[in-house]
């Protein structure tokens, strides 16, 4: 195998993928550890030491169609070669991990494969302290990073600890309308069925991440203004929710509201720490596209 840094120009910071997480071996399915892959993936985002790098912007790319993506969540198909896929896809830094325990007292267990220096890193279990708003399973999280190499600017630590409403069935739900989300957005071009994400939104009405999910499924159906109404919540809940801040700002271009549109573009730009003439530069483009 050809390491990235020779086969593609190096990218800094670092491309990080999360994978989802597996349930315990001989577990029955449920949605936990899709919910909690979309968690750190919210951590991910804000993290200066990786560049931004959602899953859903590449699932069509790691999984062939929607039967092998749900083969894998339930444990019944390999991983994916990520040998092959991370030099091809230019993403060097990968996690993956399992769930185990009940879902009464879940814990995870973490590795951090990094393609370039060919190593994996593990962590030992984290809790899911679903009565303390995940706040301890993320500083967890953040100290096993710093250890892998990846330490988080005490600036931006708060801005990933936000108060997580969660629960067992909560997360449950939340990461079964991930997984047809995702399916939606790699394979189908049908309207998005609501129910998973209204449920994830009934059972945790507080989540930053159910509230912001349904925006997107909303926004995938074309239906902005309740898009604009759950980012908005969402945003109540998590003023640093980047996702629900980038889907005020599409909200705002394919409706074609300029004002909007460059507000929230310029927040993104902030919260991610990157260059506002770059991010307006390319609004004004995408306005124009959707005009």
């Amino acid at each position: 195998m050809e390491k990235m840094s020779e086969k593609k120009k190096k990218i800094d910071p670092p491309r990080c993928i999360v994978l989802p997480l597996l349930s315990g071996s001989g577990s029955k399915f449920n949605g936990i550890g899709l919910a909690v892959h979309f968690l750190l993936g919210n951590v991910i985002a804000l993290h200066t030491r990786f560049r931004e790098f959602w899953f859903g912007w590449r699932v069509g790319k790691v999984f062939k169609n929607a039967n092998d993506l749900k083969a894998y969540n339930r444990g019944k198909a390999p991983s994916p070669n990520i040998k092959e896929l991370g030099p091809e896809q230019e993403i060097r830094i990968w996690l993956k991990g399992r769930l185990q325990g009940s879902e009464g007292e879940s814990k995870t267990e973490l590795t951090l494969v990094d393609i370039e220096k060919e190593s994996e890193d593990r962590s030992g279990p984290f809790v899911l302290d679903f009565d303390q708003n995940l706040i301890e399973f993320r500083t967890g999280f953040l100290t096993w990073l710093e250890r892998c190499g990846f330490p988080i600017p005490e600036s931006r630590r708060q801005k990933v600890l936000w108060p997580e409403a969660a629960s067992p069935r909560g997360f449950d739900c939340l990461g079964r309308a991930l997984e047809a989300f995702y399916i939606f957005s790699a394979w189908e071009g049908t309207a998005l069925e609501p129910i998973w994400f209204e449920r994830a939104v009934s059972e945790i009405p507080n989540s930053y991440m159910a509230n912001n999910l349904k925006g997107w499924a909303l926004y995938r159906n074309k239906d902005y203004a309740s898009a604009r109404k759950s980012f908005e919540r969402a945003l109540e809940i998590n003023l640093d929710g980047v996702a629900a801040v980038g889907g005020m700002m599409w909200c705002g271009i394919v409706t074609g509201d300029e004002k909007e549109a460059y507000h929230w573009s310029a927040v993104k730009a902030d919260l991610l720490m990157i260059s506002i003439d770059g991010v307006q530069q390319k609004t004004a483009r995408l306005l124009e596209k959707y005009r």
